[in-house]
């Protein structure tokens, strides 16, 4: 805006008020407005629905939550200053009549007021719905400034958390709020200065729903990556020809439910950009999972992220007014969010906010102490934090009902406790309203809008009522619009309804499966039974059977939620099974249509329906011919042909006994007897809880995990529920290249036919036996081993990091025994270097993830020198030298990963392990080598120090050694220092077990038979030589041996290791990042030279679209 629309506003800006409070202290004596009483005569005429004392009680009710909406903190109006914009884009002119100036899209009352605009425009007052809070505060004795927090809820998607979600066709979006923090600065001698920073928050911008299903409901994308990028494309152009460039940050988990959405709007965010949609130069994607970034309350790395934006924040600037004129503009704007755009979107909008005002002070010349940033004024801190937690507070109450989580770190930058307990009431809290009052708000809300009629909000409500409490409320007139279009598509002219109503099936013939199951409609007419999918995210289909072919029904308890009292209650999951053949000898026509493809069936088969709480809208038509009805105008439609009836207080069962009895008594089937149709049970609750140890689909599969498992893990968004070689795929069937291989486990390939043999072949006879007694495997097992890898003895664990704890005792136990150490030897390793997480395994760490909160650690055994302290750099020689020439003769023995491959597949230059190794002897260390992961022929030698021709003291296997069937490590060394240990020492009750034994011998036996290891050689040569023809400012480097490779990416904004894996696997291959910018590369060494070339496609493909 130019100087003269903005140089009056902030004298004017304290006046501005809340409906029901004043907001500014300077305005407290003010007396406070309200919205006129007689504003709910918008009502409208409602007589002709409004007949009873019923109706009229419920119109009681429909102007209480008017009045409650307009009459709550969180309405906010000026007579002389347009809060609907921001200083920047301008406000209003002297003389200019309010109702001229606000932007409709922040014009909360708008449609209320239309009979006043249209008629006398000089009464109508704009309401913004959002928040304002104004604070003073003295710089010093000549320097005052205010700072003001204007927030202003968008009016184009309004509603409450769970009844609205993502964008509409038009990319407005639920729950976008731009705040604007405004500061005042006045000082002696200086002409008072304005500036304003803006940022915006809103659900993520394509279609998605979250049915309110419990506390933690599951998110559904609605539609494809197409439709919803020209959505989000809609929306990203309108705010970046509003306020300039977009900078998306994204503070959803990367695991669990929330990765769902989380994954797809990256997704749709980049095929905006690759389909140039939206130019790549104003828009910059940032995901960020504020959870796992801040898990263990460690939100210090909240302002070490917006460090990282520290460029962003310089390139948008500010706006900022002074002396008549615009001294600099605002060109961008961070449009954050969270799945709620509440809670962690607030924290982040405060910091960042925080960093600019600092700016803003340092830039003005007024701060005391720019170094110490705004700790050098902790009650400004103070008042600032207050404003923003204020704010989220106010914006969480409008569209979740109560105040903001993580407020306590709002107001005093740090978590505590009691911000916990609150957060967790917060949330309790939350589930009880959208569960009962969200929905009827919902429909108040589209009414004040404009977007209900008077008539329409009381049919919600009594729609409403017959569902409170503990149904699942659904429109009828959703299912009523589904119910038509099925029946249009599906029943043949002439034939008459005589009942439809909406069920949930697998649409798969000769199933009970519900895993994957979607919304469809039974219809039963005079001639034939249908079952047609009614969900729209799929490609609509249908079953349909002849009524001469149905040989039965079953109807009864219908069980397949078990993690619930409601799931297992056989009243509220029942269904019904349609049993059918062949008509006749004579009959031509096949009985079954699945979507137009016509099948014989030859044999019994069966469709299943579980009828829900959510079906409890049944259409019935009278005689007359659907199809004809159907076809004509909605106007057309009699009432009396076609109507609703809600089944009062009925639930699933009663439901499935009311479709049985419509059949029998139409008369549907003739010369039914009285077996046709039998009550038992289709799956019982035992029955549920015997297959529900299986998840049955990908977003099932993430829930439960989140819900029940510890989150010590990070995975990449994708389930997967079966493996063979070099493929594993989804629960919905999706096929997928594995290049990570369990980290190296399963080198083999998945589910190797002569490794399950040996499993089960062994697992029929003896599975355990402890080593209590001898068993009749474990000594050939250990013989097999020793010769197979030329070493004398063998001492059998399960895991690797078992086997590496069981390498430092052996090599501290030698140290006592042959060495002469005391109680204080040590066992050193390197920087980078990974064997585990037990406590022995991260003493040796230098990961600050893996060690963060678990120590002390245990001592002399460790990664650092211990005289200066300083790292043992891996790939550094010298500094082993220089431990060893200090302590060595308290050294009990160095441990070291040939090639280290958490940290990135770091490969070490050439001598770099001989000389540790000379180093070792040379001071009567044991060289421990750790192979787990390098191991079995995964770097194209058997074992990967055998790249130096080394033999080291100790060798320690596990992964491949089962070839992913079974947890099997072992620890090989020599006679002399594996007797060091004697009986009761140490042991194991799984360690050296039959089946362990000969699953490791058939494993080992498949890599030796099927000459992998030479076969990794071979593939791995011809695999780097494949990608670094990649030519992209993307990629830093290719390394690796054998078939264990990494590619590092260069950090560049907007382009991460976790997204490009993300891609990969959209396009059917499994990586995953380690480090942020590394991601592994190391398939099955199964894989045939074909394959690989057309994973090196896959990949070359994916780095070439992402780094447009």
């Amino acid at each position: 805006g130019s100087g003269s629309n903005i140089k009056w506003i902030p004298s004017q800006i304290t006046r501005v008020f809340s409906a029901g409070r004043v907001s500014s202290a300077s305005n407290a004596n003010r007396e406070a407005h309200v919205y006129p009483d007689d504003a709910t005569n918008s009502l409208g005429d409602v007589a002709p629905i409004a007949a009873d004392s019923s109706l009229e009680r419920m119109e009681g009710r429909i102007l209480e939550e008017i009045i409650r909406v307009f009459s709550t903190s969180g309405m906010f109006y000026s007579y002389t200053y347009d809060l609907t914009r921001s200083l920047q884009n301008g406000s209003k002119k002297n003389g200019e009549l309010l109702a001229c100036v606000p932007d409709s899209s922040y014009w909360f009352n708008e449609h209320m007021q239309k009979p006043l605009l249209e008629n006398s425009k000089e009464w109508a007052l704009p309401l913004v719905q959002g928040y304002v809070q104004i604070a003073q505060y003295h710089l010093s004795e000549s320097s005052s400034l205010e700072v003001a927090i204007v927030s202003r809820r968008n009016c184009r998607r309004v509603g409450m958390r769970y009844e609205r979600r993502g964008a509409d066709a038009d990319g407005n979006v639920a729950n976008f709020v731009e705040t604007e923090q405004i500061l005042t600065v006045k000082a002696d001698k200086m002409p008072v200065h304005y500036t304003s920073f803006i940022q915006t928050r809103g659900s993520m911008p394509f279609c998605w729903k979250q049915p309110n299903s419990g506390l933690h409901p599951m998110p559904v994308v609605v539609g494809d990556t197409d439709k919803n990028s020209i959505i989000c494309a809609q929306h990203l152009m309108q705010e970046i020809d509003r306020v300039g460039r977009q900078v998306l940050v994204n503070l959803v988990e990367h695991k669990g439910r929330e990765a769902i959405v989380g994954s797809a709007y990256a997704g749709i965010v980049g095929h905006c950009v690759s389909s140039e949609l939206i130019d790549a130069c104003m828009v910059r994607y940032i995901p960020w999972d504020f959870h796992y970034e801040t898990r263990g309350m460690h939100y210090e790395k909240l302002y070490q992220f917006v460090e990282q934006l520290q460029r962003e924040i310089s390139d948008m600037g500010y706006f900022w007014y002074s002396d008549g004129s615009a001294l600099t503009l605002q060109q961008g704007a961070f449009r954050i969010n969270c799945m709620d755009c509440l809670d962690r979107t607030n924290v982040v909008q405060s910091t960042i906010a925080r960093a600019v005002l600092n700016e803003q002070l340092v830039r003005m010349g007024v701060h005391i102490a720019p170094e110490r940033g705004l700790s050098a004024y902790p009650k400004l801190e103070s008042i600032l934090s207050h404003l923003w937690a204020n704010n989220g507070d106010y914006i969480s109450r409008q569209y979740a009902g109560t105040s903001a989580m993580k407020g306590d770190f709002t107001r005093t930058g740090r978590r505590n406790f009691s911000g916990i307990v609150n957060d967790a009431t917060y949330s309790l809290a939350r589930l009880w309203i959208n569960t009962f009052r969200d929905y009827f708000s919902q429909s108040v809300l589209d009414f004040i809008m404009g977007n209900y009629q008077a008539a329409t909000v009381f049919r919600t409500l009594i729609e409403l009522r017959s569902h409170e409490p503990g149904h699942i409320r659904q429109m009828a007139q959703v299912n009523e619009a589904k119910i038509k279009s099925s029946i249009n598509a599906a029943v043949s002219s002439g034939e008459s309804v005589k009942l439809a109503c909406m069920v949930q099936s697998p649409m798969e013939l000769d199933t009970l499966k519900l895993g994957n199951a979607v919304d469809s409609v039974l219809i039963i007419t005079d001639a034939a039974v249908y079952v047609c999918s009614g969900s729209d995210q799929h490609e609509q289909s249908s079953i349909s059977i002849e009524l001469p072919a149905l040989t039965g029904v079953q109807y009864g308890a219908y069980i397949t939620e078990t993690r619930t009292p409601q799931g297992l209650d056989p009243s509220y999951n029942h269904g019904i099974v349609l049993k059918f053949g062949m008509v006749s000898k004579q009959q031509a026509e096949p009985i079954v249509t699945a979507s137009e493809k016509k099948t014989s069936c030859i044999s019994s088969h069966f469709i299943a329906c579980k009828v829900t709480s959510e079906a409890q809208v049944v259409m019935q038509h009278a005689n007359e011919s659907t199809k004809s009805l159907l076809s004509a105008s909605e106007k057309d439609i009699a009432p009396a042909l076609v109507r609703i009836e809600k089944l009062e207080s009925q639930t699933p069962d009663l439901l499935t006994e009311h479709i049985c009895s419509t059949m029998l008594s139409q008369k549907l089937i003739t010369g039914a007897t009285d077996q046709f149709i039998t009550d038992s049970p289709i799956i019982t609750s035992k029955q549920a809880m015997t297959t529900r140890m299986v998840a049955a689909s990908t977003q099932e599969a993430m829930s439960l995990e989140n819900d029940y498992g510890a989150h010590n893990y990070h995975p990449l968004p994708v389930v997967i529920s079966r493996g063979e070689g070099v493929h594993v795929w989804d629960p919905e069937g999706k096929r997928y290249y594995d290049f990570l291989s369990a980290y190296s486990a399963v080198n083999q390939g998945h589910c190797h036919p002569r490794i399950i043999a040996a499993l089960t072949q062994q697992a029929s006879k003896l599975c355990l036996s402890s080593r209590a007694f001898y068993n009749d495997r474990l000594g050939a097992y250990e013989r097999f081993v020793a010769d197979y890898f030329g070493y004398e003895m063998v001492l059998p664990m399960n895991t690797g990091v078992e086997a590496v704890e069981t390498a430092m005792k052996l090599a501290r136990k030698w140290g006592h025994v042959k060495k002469g150490l005391n109680n204080n030897g040590y066992v050193i390793g390197v920087e980078g270097n990974f064997h585990g997480r037990t406590m022995g395994a991260i003493s040796l760490s230098t990961d600050p993830d893996s060690r963060r909160g678990f120590g002390p650690f245990m001592p002399n055994i460790t990664a650092e020198n211990p005289v200066t302290g300083e790292k043992i750099r891996y790939n550094h020689a010298e500094d082993l030298e220089a431990v060893l020439d200090a302590i060595g003769d308290q050294v009990a023995g160095f441990i070291v990963e040939p090639i280290q491959g958490e940290a990135g597949i770091k490969v070490p230059d050439a001598g770099y392990l001989r000389r540790c190794y000379e180093l070792c002897k040379k001071h009567n260390v044991l060289f421990i080598c750790d192979e787990v992961q390098t191991g079995i022929g995964r770097t194209g030698t058997l074992l990967a120090i055998e790249h130096e021709q080394i033999r080291p003291d100790i060798v320690i296997l596990g992964k491949a050694l089962s070839g992913g069937v079974y947890p099997v490590s072992a620890v090989l060394s020599s006679r002399e220092i594996m007797l060091t240990i004697k009986p009761g020492e140490h042991g194991s009750t799984y360690g050296g077990n039959p089946l362990a034994c000969a699953v490791a011998v058939a494993a080992l036996e498949v890599v030796r038979d099927e000459g992998l290891t030479q076969r990794a050689h071979e593939l791995g040569e011809r695999f780097r030589e494949g990608l670094r023809q990649i030519s992209s400012p993307l990629i830093k480097e290719v390394r690796g041996r054998g078939l264990l490779n990494a590619i590092e990416v260069n950090t560049v904004p907007g382009k991460t290791a976790w997204d490009l894996c993300l891609l990969l696997r959209d396009r059917g291959l499994l990586a995953k990042p380690t480090h942020d910018t590394i991601i592994r590369l190391a398939p099955p060494l199964t894989i045939t030279a074909a394959q690989l070339d057309e994973c090196v496609n896959i990949i070359v493909g994916a780095i070439s679209d992402y780094s447009k």
